[in-house]
């Protein structure tokens, strides 16, 4: 008799553990130990209490307990291959771009965005140094590029504040991502003019911006360190951008964009003034934008004027002239290039580009029209 009851004492412990399905099998026990007179009515009353006490407890324990949860993370990419044939320069195919990017919410109002380049990154670096000839040996090293590190809180009305490492809001094409250009490259005034590509960071900066839209007008101001991605400021003094955008018309956009720089521990002036107009309507995309600014002393301006036509769901035609004056008042250093080319949408993966470029620069004449091939597979 004693037997049974340990017995029984141990199996109601046991339960205590097992998952609550067992539950009408332990009272059914319970009963026939009762019946059986091994237990009185009191003690498996007082063993059921015991029980679901357990239970509870343990439930509590989980329910306590840390555990990792996993945030839905968006992952995307594209890859852009690229053959490029020009006068008096090398022939060559090169991996233009091989991007990764990965997004997601983390928490409520809160976003954030991160974008490696793959992608012909290569930089020259310090291998060997001899200091007694003063000599330093350098070689060419592959590495990836951080272009965005962003955390992004919504405001609401106000808009959205971002913190880190992203575009700086200045210039249409500038923001326009690499697989949506109408053309392989983007126009000289855009690459040597606006803020981040001027210094071959690819229109990126570290800093913080507000932005967002509020009826017809979209609106972005932000302040960076204005010394390019992955690198600290090297001044006191903040930069500051803004970018203005009216839509009058669901299928016309008119913008403007300033900028007030420093650069350097003299902080010398990096000044920008932009404005852009686009027009889309059915198959017709018609765009220009101009851009001066003012380093240091020396002064720049440039402009640009697109055209494309769908005149298919798959191809595209376009044209653009862009000119670019690096010093105004300077003679002779001025240059004007003409691009032709087609776009085939393969599908909405998969876009193929042939541009040719025709260079005409002040000055000795140089042979360096080009021939372009892109091919460009997103995911």
């Amino acid at each position: 008799m004693k037997r049974l009851g340990i017995f029984a004492l141990a199996l109601a412990v046991a339960v205590w553990i097992a998952p609550a399905s067992l539950a009408s099998e332990v009272d059914a026990l319970l009963d026939l130990l009762v019946k059986k007179g091994v237990v009185t009515q009191e003690e498996a009353n007082g063993l059921r209490q015991e029980i679901e006490a357990q239970r509870k407890a343990e439930a509590a324990k989980k329910k306590g307990a840390p555990v990792s949860t996993k945030v839905p993370v968006r992952i995307s990419g594209y890859a852009q291959m690229r053959g490029t044939t020009a006068q008096d320069e090398t022939d060559s195919f090169v991996v233009r771009r091989a991007r990764l990017t990965v997004s997601g919410d983390v928490a409520p109002r809160w976003d954030y965005k991160f974008q490696a380049e793959f992608g012909n990154t290569a930089r020259r670096v310090v291998e060997s140094v001899d200091f007694a000839n003063s000599r330093t040996r350098t070689t060419s090293v592959q590495r990836p590029l951080l272009l965005d590190a962003q955390a992004n809180y919504a405001l609401g009305k106000p808009g959205r504040l971002s913190i880190g490492q992203f575009k700086v809001p200045f210039s249409y094409e500038n923001l326009v991502s690499s697989t949506d250009l109408d053309t392989i490259n983007r126009a000289q005034v855009v690459e040597r003019l606006v803020p981040g590509r001027d210094i071959g960071s690819q229109g990126r900066d570290i800093g913080l911006q507000l932005s967002g839209t509020r009826d017809r007008l979209d609106y972005a101001l932000g302040m960076f360190n204005g010394a390019g991605i992955d690198t600290s400021d090297d001044n006191d003094q903040k930069d500051v951008a803004a970018r203005l955008v009216f839509h009058p018309d669901p299928v016309l956009a008119l913008g403007v964009s300033w900028y007030d720089g420093r650069s350097g521990l003299n902080r010398a002036t990096r000044d920008r003034r932009g404005g852009e107009v686009v027009y889309r309507d059915g198959p017709w995309t018609l765009r220009g934008e101009y851009a001066a600014g003012k380093d240091g002393s020396t002064r720049k301006v440039g402009w640009y004027a697109h055209g494309g036509y769908r005149f298919d769901p798959k191809w595209e035609g376009i044209a653009r002239f862009d000119g670019f004056d690096p010093d105004r008042d300077a003679a002779g250093d001025r240059t004007d290039v003409l691009t032709l080319g087609v776009n085939r949408f393969a599908s909405e993966a998969v876009k193929l580009q042939l541009n040719y470029e025709r260079k005409n620069e002040q000055g000795p004449e140089i042979h360096n029209n080009a021939l372009l091939a892109q091919l460009q597979v997103k995911f």
